[in-house]
């Protein structure tokens, strides 16, 4: 795994057509062993942070992949 980043996503209103809308606060940095469980305890506190109710906390690994020898 070469990089994490966690995306918590809050709602924000709703477009002119009434669909609920979002809005993701992205953080970068994260540490590459950190487990589920430290990364859901770390989301649920930045998310308790905010202003608007989190509709759901995203983590997205980026690795290197290479062919097969």
């Amino acid at each position: 795994m070469l990089s994490q980043t966690m995306s918590i996503n809050v709602e924000d209103g709703f477009d002119g057509e009434g669909t609920a809308q979002t809005k993701a606060h992205t953080y970068s940095g994260i540490k590459k062993d950190a487990g589920a469980d430290e990364l859901v305890k770390a989301g649920t506190a930045l998310g308790s942070l905010m202003e608007n109710e989190v509709v759901n906390i995203v983590v997205t690994e980026k690795a290197e992949v290479a062919e097969a020898e």
